[in-house]
């Protein structure tokens, strides 16, 4: 939620409210106040955090490669015959493959940054949301007394006199249907590999350039209906403007910095996307017409239709229809207390455990973490030292070696996406102990 402070400048510059030293001067202490603990812990890694966000830098720790134990270690594709060796790999050498991985990051980042909040199970539910959301926000940007804009403005130019935005239409309806992901894989070669995150992406842009040529060749009748909804703000209201200026500085700030892979960041804009949505859904209706009482009835309930059929509320409520309200643990927990309560009755407090998981990426060796601590299978780790007491005497990065006790397999990958994994063979015979979810223990004999 830092980028959101960026807004706070931005408003004073636009509106200039008087500003009194004392409530400033409060503002600023109790924000200090309430940033302390992290800026001191910064303070410790030399604001290493701040910067790798600000300078859109991976963290990776000095010497952190060193940490594997196994340097001939193999990465394996699952249901694949290819073994890819893990040792260190420097990475794309040449200038322009480093250009491309950056900049086609950073505009997949910012591809999924602007649908990351509208997740939905109804096909076309995360475009139409960001586009109401867009529509939402121009409106409020709209003082009420120029909903009705004189031809002459510039506006109004660009709606109907210039002949550009129809030929930037159809180019961007070609690149939507052209640039798709197997097109890009083949222009990209073997020097960049596509992952499940990036083929994902890339498809959402489709949608989204697909979505802004339509809105360019219907740009009149979207100007119309934009200026009447703007018609309809009170001219006395407290400066709608300020919402849409709320939202769009600390969402524009956060497509920037914010890392392939975590769009989660913007969580904290949803308040501010639910506030414009609902705004969209109340002021939607046309002010006359046949269809004014259908569209005020359908309207509201189609939206929040859209919002509320996502993947996390129809997992809650299936889980609450099947497993009543207080559900059941999480398989990873099941597997945390199987181990326990099986160490503890001979008395241990610590143990090797290794683990074979999946993941959906090839990893690129030295893995790019901020945390020294971090290894495969660290949640699993965590689960079984803090609640249960029980360490795990494998810290090796690749989450397994040949030393392990214990160890939990993932059967097989969650999703039919491809899956990449570590193995490591061990010296004795694994003896199968249980099976809990989609993992298997086993015990080395």
């Amino acid at each position: 939620l830092a980028p959101a402070a960026v807004m706070v400048p931005v408003v004073w510059i636009l509106y200039r409210p008087p500003v009194h030293l004392r409530p400033l001067a409060l503002g600023v202490a109790v924000a200090l106040l309430i940033w302390l603990p992290y800026l001191r812990f910064e303070s410790a890694r030399g604001f290493a955090d701040i910067r790798s966000q600000l300078l859109v830098q991976d963290l990776t720790p000095a010497g952190y490669s060193n940490t594997r134990c196994d340097s001939t270690l193999t990465l394996r594709r699952w249901g694949g015959a290819s073994i890819q060796p893990a040792a260190d790999n420097p990475g794309p050498t040449t200038r322009t493959t480093r250009f491309v991985i950056w900049s086609g990051g950073r505009v997949l980042a910012a591809t999924r940054g602007l649908v990351g909040n509208f997740e939905g199970l109804i096909p076309g539910a995360r475009l139409a949301l960001l586009a109401l959301t867009i529509a939402g926000l121009i409106v409020l940007s709209l003082h009420p007394g120029r909903a009705r804009s004189d031809p002459r403005d510039s506006a109004t130019r660009f709606l109907y006199s210039r002949p550009w935005p129809t030929v930037a239409a159809i180019g961007l309806l070609i690149w939507a249907v052209v640039a798709n992901d197997e097109v890009i894989d083949r222009v990209l070669g073997s020097r960049v590999r596509l992952g499940l995150f990036a083929i994902t992406s890339i498809r959402i842009l489709q949608g989204l350039t697909a979505l802004g040529g339509i809105a360019l060749l219907t740009r009149r009748f979207i100007a119309r209906r934009l200026k009447t909804l703007a018609s309809r703000l009170d001219s006395a209201s407290c400066a709608p403007q300020v919402l849409a200026v709320a939202l769009v500085v600390p969402w524009v700030v956060l497509l920037l910095v914010v890392e392939p892979g975590r769009e989660d960041r913007l969580f904290g804009l949803w308040p501010l996307q639910v506030i414009v949505l609902a705004f969209v859904a109340v002021t939607l209706p046309p002010i006359s017409g046949r269809t004014a009482r259908l569209t005020g009835w359908l309207g509201a309930p189609v939206i929040a239709m859209l919002i509320l059929i996502n993947p996390f509320v129809v997992s809650r409520v299936e889980a609450w229809h099947q497993e009543g309200w207080s559900g059941r643990d999480a398989v990873e927990v099941q597997v945390a207390d199987y181990l326990a309560r099986r160490l503890q009755s001979e008395g241990r407090t610590q143990a090797v455990i290794g683990y074979r998981l999946f993941d959906d990426e090839p990893s690129a060796p030295p893995w790019r973490v901020a945390d020294v601590r971090w290894k495969i299978g660290e949640e699993f780790d965590a689960l079984l030292k803090y609640p249960r007491g029980i360490s795990n005497l494998n810290r090796c990065v690749e989450g397994l070696s040949a030393q392990d006790e214990y160890r939990v397999v993932e059967v097989s990958p969650p999703s039919a996406a491809p899956a990449y994994y570590f193995d490591v063979p061990l010296p004795g015979r694994l003896r199968f102990l249980d099976r809990i979810g989609q993992y298997e223990v086993y015990e080395r004999e």
